[in-house]
């Protein structure tokens, strides 16, 4: 299936809706999801309680989990990262602050 060239019309091209879509439909459950953790978080700062029961170290051994969990995800995902190549990001190896100090600009 041949996909239509760029014209002034369209200059990014023609790209499908579904690709829009998926990101409001992520952008608005990110939102909804964080919503209700600031509201659950509200409530327990409001009626605080201690944790009943010998589970005391469910919660530690979970965040624990989680920081090695995202630990690993950083360490595999900073070597491709566009800051670990500026040649990539800025045209040359020189230093990203140009004469005029601001970092988009060219020399």
């Amino acid at each position: 299936m041949a996909v239509p060239r760029r014209c002034p019309e369209h200059p990014f091209g023609y790209g499908r809706e579904r690709y829009i879509y998926a990101l409001i439909v992520s952008i608005v459950l990110f939102s909804v999801g964080g919503l209700f953790a600031l509201y659950e978080a509200w409530g327990k700062i409001q009626h605080p309680r201690a944790i009943e029961g010998d589970s005391w170290w469910v919660p530690l051994a979970v965040l624990v989990g989680a920081i090695i969990a995202e630990s690993f995800s950083f360490r595999t995902a900073a070597p491709s990262s566009a800051w670990s190549s500026p040649s990539s990001v800025w045209g040359s190896r020189s230093s990203p602050v140009t004469a005029s100090g601001t970092p988009w600009e060219r020399r």
